[in-house]
């Protein structure tokens, strides 16, 4: 046999030889039947060689084999392959090949996914948010507005806030409290704001207001994925498996893999310490087990992961209180990166003017025990002379199911200054942050202390005790110990017992000593539905602060109204309160509740009164132009929408009950669902001259393809109709022909098949 060696660029040999024997053969893989037939080769020396195509369909690895072409196929040696045995049985023409695990290909499931979902593209429209009120008290009466502005395109979503009061002494003021526009990158998780925004914030560095333009991570625009390092789990499996993953003995999935290694990547787990179990059964019935312990939170980023936000403008002062007070220019840098799943680094930098600050930060997991954090910033504030500060942070925080602790701790000199500082303000010599909380057989108990120390005034301190209880039918029974340090401390402690009385209704009663005073409690409450409804809440205090309270509310597909009542020994006062919006979009103006996220408009065309659910709960219904206004949706997710088939017309022809509506964050989208009426009727047609319409002649209506032939007596059945309809006739008596035409109008109403009456055809041409 003459042989020919050549070699590949990648070194290996590539065999050209004469013809071998081929023999088609049924193949098992480790004991399975693959269901294929494979043509195999044999060379003289009883070596067997398998196709380059079938050995990658079954995932074998080829790597460092070499390769022999036969009629332009590539056919690879089975003794070359690491591991690998077969048994030919000539008698039955199969080949049993035995394969280890690990020389399959790897398979890997990465079940957080790279993927996320696209938000529609976004209606143009405009929106007003209104929370009005108006307070009587005695001879005095005050009222209020929050007015929201709001636009939305394909460019992003803007807002603009207004405050409103009367009854002040200084009479009627407005207020403008924010203004700005919004860009989403989603596929990017990041976006840029312009105008009045809020600052990132660090271990040590706070949130500031300003504005200007912030470019910043938005991690809301794929809510679907973490941000926090997961677990992952290695297995490998001779036979395709069913693998079965259990976090914290609850199963949370179940995937098949075919044979060889796998690997599962970002599995779901809580936050906390915790245990990951996969169990891995093969077509034999075999099972192995693999558990290992895992540690997530959310304080650490994912391996490579940048979270950042980059500010520059000046900093807004007196919020709230002045409507474009600015202060000097200022840059604000912030920047979180994880290193790997167990590191996570942060920058600072503050440039507000006379105060320039920076710092690093670092969060670590310490294997066993939890989190670590640190922080080192340094500042230097302008005046007569430089002065230069510093400021250390550290922490520690273990969160469990059974027990969980931390404290944060922060030391700063006295020279230390940094954006958001009031002017003159002194930074606290210390502040410390210490809670542990501990799950036990019979309720759970927290205990929290929190010390600041300023420089130039007493210490605060803060000690609590908190221990809550289910106590069966009775209800749930919550405990609170509270002691305050100083001149003005003291202990308090409050006893509250909550009931529910169904899935709306709740009763609690409690009591409060504080500084010798002892008040009792008891309030009934009823909360509003998740759709249209009504709710109402009752309480009475006894003790020095006698009160009485009553309020009603009710939500209405137009927006909330309430009434409040509340009587006190000194005074009483009624308050009368309306909140919704107001929404313009594709061309059409709705009333609503406050659109707070995202919203959708449904249309079920030309269907009044057709019930609409999100999330399996009815929302709203159709008005008579077959719209209803959904306010409340999840920016960047699916809701899941669905209209009510019993409410549609019985003539409607349905492609779809279901649909997703996937919003960007506080913009709007239309949603038709293909749903149409067949609408059919009956008439009778007369000619001019009173006769019926000859049967057999034929019907045309504008705007369908098909004619609609005549029955007996002038009788015509007509379907696929419109509202307004005009109808030609054609017919033909000998070698005359003759034709008519007539208008109607659908009555309106839910008859699937109503009776027109009789119409008269007159005459186009004679």
């Amino acid at each position: 046999m003459l042989v020919l060696l050549l070699t590949t660029g990648a070194g290996l040999p590539v065999i050209r030889a004469d013809v071998l024997p081929e023999s088609l053969l049924a193949v098992q893989l480790n004991g399975v039947d693959t269901g294929d037939m494979a043509l195999v080769l044999r060379s003289a020396d009883g070596r067997l060689l398998l196709g380059r195509a079938d050995l990658e369909r079954w995932r074998l690895g080829l790597s460092g084999t070499a390769a022999v072409w036969q009629n332009g196929q590539a056919f690879h040696r089975l003794d070359e392959m690491a591991g690998v045995t077969w048994k030919l049985d000539d008698s039955r023409q199969t080949l049993a090949i035995d394969v280890p695990a690990g020389s399959f290909g790897k398979t890997q499931l990465d079940l957080d996914g790279q993927n996320f979902v696209v938000a529609a593209p976004t209606s143009p429209g405009l929106l007003l948010n209104y929370d009005v009120s108006t307070t009587y008290g005695g001879r005095q009466r005050q009222s209020g507005a929050l007015l929201g502005l709001g636009a939305f395109n394909q460019l992003g979503s803007g807002v603009a806030n207004f405050l409103v009061r009367d009854g002040l002494p200084a009479g009627p003021r407005a207020l403008r409290l924010d203004t700005g526009w919004t860009v989403d990158m989603q596929e990017k998780r990041s976006s840029i704001r312009l105008g009045d925004t809020v600052g990132g914030s660090s271990q040590w560095g706070r949130s500031v207001r300003l504005g200007g333009v912030q470019w910043a991570s938005n991690f809301a625009t794929q809510p679907g994925r973490a941000t926090f390092p997961m677990f992952s789990m290695n297995g490998e499996t001779a036979l395709p498996s069913t693998v079965d993953l259990y976090v914290n003995g609850a199963l949370q999935l179940s995937r098949n893999v075919p044979a060889g290694p796998f690997s599962l990547q970002q599995l779901p787990t809580v936050t906390g310490p915790g245990e990951v179990q996969l169990v891995v059964r093969d077509l034999l019935g075999r099972e192995q087990r693999i558990v290992a312990p895992y540690y997530a939170t959310p304080r650490l980023l994912q391996k490579g992961l940048h979270d950042f936000s980059y500010e520059l403008g000046r900093v807004r002062q007196d919020f709230g209180l002045a409507s474009n007070r600015y202060g000097g220019g200022a840059l604000f840098a912030t920047h979180r990166l994880g290193l790997s799943d167990t590191l996570t680094m942060e920058a600072r930098g503050e440039w507000a003017g006379s105060v320039q600050a920076a710092g690093l930060g670092a969060v670590a997991l310490w294997p066993g025990l939890g989190t670590v954090s640190a922080a080192l910033a340094a500042s230097r504030s302008a005046g007569d002379i430089g002065r230069s500060g510093q400021l250390i942070a550290l922490g520690l925080e273990r969160q469990a199911r059974r027990f969980g602790f931390g404290v944060n701790s922060q030391f700063t000199s006295s020279a230390f200054a940094q954006a958001g500082q009031a002017a003159g303000q002194l930074p606290l010599r210390q502040s410390v942050q210490l809670y542990t909380n501990l799950a036990l057989d019979q309720g759970s108990l927290s205990l929290a202390f929190v010390l600041q120390q300023p420089r130039d005034r007493q210490a605060v301190r803060l000690l609590s005790l908190t221990y809550g209880v289910a106590l069966g039918w009775l209800g749930y029974l919550g405990v609170t110990l509270l002691h305050s340090g100083g001149t003005q401390g003291g202990l308090s402690a409050s006893l509250t017992l909550t009931r529910p009385l169904d899935d709306r209704t709740t009763a609690s009663s409690g009591t409060d000593i504080r500084q010798g005073d002892v008040q009792a409690q008891l309030q009934v409450q009823h909360s509003l539905p998740a759709g249209e409804g009504t709710g109402y809440r009752m309480a009475a205090t006894s003790g020095a602060s006698q009160r009485l309270s009553m309020a009603g509310s009710a939500r209405h597909a137009a927006g909330m109204a309430g009434l409040e009542l509340d009587m006190t020994r000194q005074s009483n006062s009624l308050r009368a309160s309306a909140s919704g919006g107001l929404t313009w979009i594709d061309g059409s103006v709705y009333a609503s509740p406050r659109i707070e996220e995202s919203f959708a408009v449904v249309e079920v065309p030309g269907q009044a009164g057709v019930g609409v659910y999100a999330d399996n709960q009815l929302i709203a219904r159709t008005g008579a132009d077959g719209k209803a206004m959904l306010p409340r949706l999840r920016a960047y997710q699916r809701n899941p929408l669905q209209i009510e088939q019993g409410d549609l017309a019985l003539d409607s022809q349905i492609e779809s009950l279901h649909m997703e509506a996937v919003p960007a964050y506080r913009s709007g989208i239309v949603m038709r669902f293909p749903v149409h009426r067949s609408r059919t009727a009956t008439l009778k047609v007369l000619q001019a001259d009173g006769q019926a319409v000859p049967a057999g002649s034929m019907a045309n209506v504008s705007g369908l393809a098909r004619p609609f032939p005549f029955g007996a007596a002038g009788r015509l059945y007509l379907s696929d109709l419109q509202e307004f309809s005009h109808v030609t006739v054609d017919w033909s008596s000998g070698e005359r022909k003759h034709e008519c035409s007539f208008d109607f109008r659908l009555p309106s109403g839910a008859d699937p098949l109503p009776d027109l009456g009789v119409h008269t055809c007159a005459v186009s041409r004679p």
